[in-house]
């Protein structure tokens, strides 16, 4: 708690305008009351979501934006590493741990290789699970398997690969936002495999007959945005 009684100059970077930038924004803070808690903010993370705030895309934004958030991190861990976990990191890992993709031994697709990507393949290997990334970016199997450390890299517009891994996959993680058929990955998976989607698609769409294999498979379908 704080008893200031003067306003404090601020920096942040903020978004003026739906064109997302950020930019240096100077701004006074009121004073801290009685019930108020200075924080002092070091680092911020940015997340999918920010990004889509600074530029309006729900068309709720009010100007200037300033993006981000803040938790409290453990002392002995470096802050500028913590940022990365804030979103990224919490969102392919607790769907992963809530439906059992930390089983040493276990196949786990990823779909996508950006910042979820990067997070749910580096949490895969730490599992011990072998892992798969599924992209439609040829450039990016270099980084997938020597940077992350991966099992095996699909192209998943080449139908001969994917028909290569056909129920070979106890877990499918989708990170991948722009929007793309289902139903190929979908065939991927073992009877009983877990298809968790993190990501945000404008829409989702898949042919019930991909399901039929597993009577369970479409009640282990969680989809998680």
């Amino acid at each position: 708690m704080s008893s200031e009684s003067t306003k404090e100059e601020c920096l942040a970077w903020a978004a003026k305008d739906p064109y997302g930038v950020l930019s240096p924004y100077k701004f006074s803070r009121r004073a801290v009351g009685s019930e108020d808690v200075s924080l002092k903010i070091t680092h911020c993370g940015i997340c999918y979501a920010d990004v889509g705030w600074t530029m309006n895309k729900l068309g709720d934004s009010k100007y200037p934006l300033v993006p981000g958030y803040c938790f409290r991190i453990p002392d002995d861990y470096p802050l500028a590493l913590a940022a990365p976990l804030l979103c990224a990191g919490i969102t392919v890992y607790n769907p992963m741990i809530r439906h059992g993709m930390n089983r040493a031994g276990k196949s786990l697709g990823v779909i996508g290789l950006g910042g979820l990507g990067h997070m749910a393949v580096k949490f895969g290997k730490a599992f011990g699970l072998k892992v798969t990334v599924l992209s439609t970016t040829l450039s990016k199997k270099e980084e997938a398997l020597s940077v992350l450390g991966a099992d095996n890299f699909v192209l998943s517009s080449d139908q001969d690969q994917m028909k290569a891994l056909s129920r070979s996959l106890d877990f499918i993680i989708d990170t991948s936002s722009g929007d793309h058929p289902f139903d190929p990955f979908m065939t991927l998976l073992k009877t009983n495999g877990v298809f968790v989607l993190v990501a945000f698609p404008s829409e989702i769409k898949f042919s019930p007959a991909n399901l039929n294999p597993g009577i369970f498979l479409l009640q282990l379908l969680d989809l998680e945005s």
